[in-house]
């Protein structure tokens, strides 16, 4: 067992990543849940979400919450097993 399924067996608060696409995609098969805030804006290029060889994995919406008027929106996705 890896150290980070360790720290997953601990009991308290949950463990965040924010940003990183290079050790999300490093530690992808250990993530529950992605909190993505979208930002509409189409630039071209930007981090990937999770980087590394192409794996799909299926997500399922848990939560959408618009910030404002602005058209920013916080999506909550779970990984699907």
């Amino acid at each position: 067992m890896g150290d980070l399924q360790k720290l997953k067996q601990k009991p308290g608060k949950d463990i965040w990543l924010c940003g990183g696409g290079a050790f999300a995609g490093a530690v992808r098969a250990e993530i529950d849940e992605y909190v993505i805030k979208l930002n509409p804006v189409v630039a071209g290029s930007g981090v990937p979400l999770v980087a590394g060889p192409f794996d799909p994995t299926r997500l399922t919406l848990v939560d959408a919450t618009p910030v404002g008027a602005s058209g920013v929106a916080v999506l909550r996705y779970r990984a699907t097993t």
